[in-house]
C-alpha cells in the first residue's frame, strides 16, 4: 500500500482545505476505500475522514 496522509477536520472550512489537497479523498465510514487500496487498486495521497462532521 502506498503512503498516505490522514486528517480528520473538525469543521467544514478544514475540511475543504484538507480536500485542496492533490489527489485527496474522503472517507466516512462503512467504505471500501482502504480496501481497494490494499488490493492497489486506488492509491489516494490523503484521506479526508468528514464523519466527525455530522449533518447540518
Amino acid at each position: 500500500m502506498q503512503e498516505f496522509s490522514y486528517s480528520a477536520p473538525d469543521g467544514a472550512d478544514a475540511a475543504v482545505t484538507a480536500l485542496g489537497a492533490p489527489n485527496a479523498v474522503v472517507i466516512a465510514g462503512g467504505t471500501e476505500l482502504l480496501n481497494w487500496m490494499r488490493l492497489g487498486i486506488v492509491g489516494p495521497a490523503a484521506l479526508v475522514d468528514v464523519a466527525r462532521l455530522g449533518p447540518r
